[in-house]
């Protein structure tokens, strides 16, 4: 719990920056404990898990394991969970930096080279035809042509997170009250007119 600022009730709130961007951002402010290793800087690790599920389903449901490359976002996905949960453990700020940079680099060069699968899927599909006929029929056969651009989402952001420069902050309790301090001021000239 943080100290309720201008009569706010207080709240939970959580500074979601990890690596030396935690350290430093809080040393700035001249207050409270450097964070450990990643902290909530893995909360985007269960994302991983949940397109990885989602990528299982939509390669093997009632298909048969003809492509073999299928199995690489399932696989990364499990993986990079893996590895993020286990560097949120330790205290090493460096470890979790260049693990989440691994991890995060690899989502988006899956999802791009994914995409490109997808699309030359696509392609195949459509033999040159873009009518809307066809264009519809390629679409309902064809693989979701940006289903794993959220491989490359999920990437990003863990990539990001060991930046300096970043600082996400997650709220919980009650909105902050609008400001009246533009009123109180007319109000206090108001005071300063009939004293004066």
């Amino acid at each position: 719990m943080h100290p309720s600022r201008s009569g706010e009730p207080p709240s939970c709130s959580v500074d979601c920056c990890s690596g030396l961007g935690a350290t430093r951002a809080r040393r700035s402010r001249g207050g409270g404990a450097p964070a450990r290793g990643g902290g909530a800087g893995g909360a985007p690790a269960p994302g991983l898990v949940a397109l990885a599920f989602d990528a299982a389903i939509a390669h093997w449901a009632g298909k048969d394991f003809d492509n073999r490359l299928q199995a690489v976002p399932v696989v990364y996905g499990v993986v990079g969970f893996v590895l993020m949960t286990l560097v949120c453990i330790p205290s090493s700020r460096a470890l979790f930096a260049w693990t989440a940079r691994l991890v995060g680099g690899a989502g988006v060069v899956i999802g791009l080279m994914g995409t490109g699968v997808h699309l030359r899927a696509l392609l195949g599909e459509l033999q040159g035809q873009y009518t809307a006929a066809s264009l519809e029929g390629g679409f309902s056969v064809a693989p979701p042509l940006l289903a794993p651009l959220g491989f490359a989402g999920v990437g990003a952001v863990l990539f990001l997170l060991p930046s300096a420069r970043l600082l996400l902050r997650l709220r919980v309790g009650t909105p902050p009250r609008v400001s009246t301090g533009s009123a109180e001021v007319v109000h206090l000239q108001e005071e300063q007119r009939r004293t004066g």
